[in-house]
């Protein structure tokens, strides 16, 4: 509601949740942190990775894990490479970790990506991503394009106990994953009476946005990927 605080349950990862929480609180949104998923490692070979690398035209990063999973791969093969990433808050966290990106889509995620590539000179595409992603329609769409995905992470759904004196009254409950999105629904399952329909769930993605529709009454799409995006979305409802 307009002129009240807003009170938003976050369910995020251990790895970005004190970010996400401190910038909501910048924002003077009270802020009622879950640790809902944990990214854990794929072991890679480490010659048949760096060969796949030094391969490609195009790299896709198809989220900030999917560069702090695979960046030590990297080491001496950048140049030449065009990096894409599916949104702002995964661009900069590539910024940040050396790597100059080429294109990152505000909305649209992957499919954002491949319009942008359509419209590029065709080139082996190496798409970076978790290990239960399934991205194989990239290479029905990009036609002309080699593509190879690598999942170099897999997501832990975690159990958190989530009383419910913890989320009465919250009006929002932000997801940035359809994981986090399973993962509330299971935590809230024996929460019997509390009534979601007057609460605001704000999804940052398409995929995350249907698989949040399945519960709540009123889901938001966010305008933009990352918590800026989160942030407008909060605010304006």
């Amino acid at each position: 509601m307009k002129g009240t605080k807003p009170r938003v349950l976050v369910l995020r990862s251990s790895e970005n949740l004190a970010e996400t929480c401190a910038e909501l609180r910048k924002a003077s949104i009270e802020c009622i942190p879950v640790e809902a998923i944990r990214a854990e490692a794929v072991a890679q070979e480490g010659r048949l990775m760096r060969s796949m690398i030094a391969s490609a035209d195009y790299v896709i990063f198809t989220s900030k894990n999917s560069i702090a999973f695979s960046k030590s791969y990297f080491s001496g093969v950048y140049a030449g490479h065009k990096f894409l990433t599916c949104g702002i808050s995964t661009k900069t966290f590539a910024e940040e970790s050396g790597f100059r990106v080429s294109y990152a889509p505000k909305t649209g995620g992957i499919n954002a990506v491949i319009k942008w590539l359509k419209a590029k000179r065709p080139g082996p595409v190496l798409c970076i991503s978790g290990e239960s992603s399934s991205n194989d329609f990239l290479q029905v769409l990009l036609r002309g394009f080699t593509v190879i995905e690598v999942g170099v992470y897999r997501i832990k759904r975690l159990r958190p106990k989530i009383p419910a004196e913890a989320i009465t009254g919250i009006s929002h409950v932000l997801f940035f994953s359809s994981a986090e999105v399973d993962v509330f629904r299971d935590a809230v399952a024996s929460h019997n009476g509390l009534d979601f329909d007057s609460v605001s769930a704000v999804c940052i993605g398409r995929k995350t946005f249907e698989r949040a529709a399945a519960i709540f009454r009123k889901p938001v799409l966010s305008r933009q990927n990352g918590i800026a995006g989160a942030i407008e979305a909060i605010k304006n409802g």
